[in-house]
């Protein structure tokens, strides 16, 4: 098992208006990070990467991450 070098408080993904999906995610500790890397499935067995993210407090901080999946 492995450690991640962040805490995760916070994880959301819902529809919007315009029929996209509206994802947010918090974390806290963020410490060594190399980046966030966001994926979709429409089968729940394959994935495809759709964003990654730098993060924006690697240095043990807290953040808010977005993302509109089109």
């Amino acid at each position: 098992m492995s450690v991640l070098p962040v805490d995760f408080t916070a994880i959301s993904a819902q529809a919007n208006a315009q029929q996209n999906i509206d994802v947010e995610w918090r974390v806290d500790n963020e410490l060594n990070m190399d980046h966030y890397e966001l994926e979709r499935s429409s089968d729940g067995g394959s994935f495809q990467t759709i964003a990654n993210y730098t993060p924006v407090a690697p240095n043990g901080g807290a953040a808010v991450y977005y993302h509109t999946d089109i």
